[in-house]
């Protein structure tokens, strides 16, 4: 207000230097009077009938912050930066195991029957009585090995066990009981003795 009342002041000066200046050259002091205050009351008026100043508040005024976009859309029609897709990477599918091939399992097979340790005589067990004087005496012994039979006062008959073990020998009988001692080889501790009897049928 105090500078507008000042430049009412300095108008209504302005107004009456002119009227004076007016005044004395013209010599009509009474109407340039006149028309001085006339032009400064009109002044007055016309700066009391402005628009009056807004008046001043001590109220600061509020400023309002811009909200952001959560999102912003792309005009390009790439993927904006602050939310780009992940994108997972692959996961290697593990390799397929193959199943194994189903195979028969051989049947087992019986194992070889041991070979005798020692010498077995089968036929004729001791004892036996026959109607024939030649018979065949078979027995078992060790595969390969030498079977022997003592003859007393004579040689010595021989025969070799096979691969099953088996062997056989003949024998002549006498009349009456028999005495039969057969071995392996030399080896006496394995001596068997049988007694057979020769009856000749009637």
């Amino acid at each position: 207000m105090d500078g507008r009342a000042g430049w009412i002041a300095v108008v209504a000066a302005l107004v009456l230097t002119a009227g004076m200046v007016g005044w004395l050259l013209g010599g009509g002091g009474g109407d340039a009077s006149g028309d001085a205050t006339e032009a400064a009351a009109g002044a007055s008026a016309s700066e009391s009938t402005a628009d009056p100043m807004p008046a001043r508040t001590d109220e600061p005024a509020t400023t309002r912050t811009p909200t952001p976009d959560a999102t912003e859309e792309p005009t390009d029609g790439s993927t904006p930066t602050g939310t780009a897709a992940l994108t997972p990477e692959p996961t290697s599918s593990p390799t397929p195991t193959p199943d194994p091939t189903s195979r028969p399992s051989p049947e087992p097979t019986a194992p070889p029957a041991a070979p005798p340790a020692a010498l077995v005589i089968d036929f004729p067990v001791d004892g036996e009585i026959v109607g024939s004087s030649r018979i065949n005496v078979i027995g078992t012994a060790p595969p390969g090995s030498s079977v022997t039979r003592d003859v007393p006062f004579w040689f010595d008959d021989h025969t070799t066990a096979g691969d099953d073990g088996l062997w056989m020998m003949p024998i002549e009988l006498a009349e009456g009981e028999n005495r039969l001692t057969f071995r392996i080889a030399d080896d006496t501790d394995t001596a068997q003795v049988i007694v057979v009897t020769y009856r000749p049928n009637p």
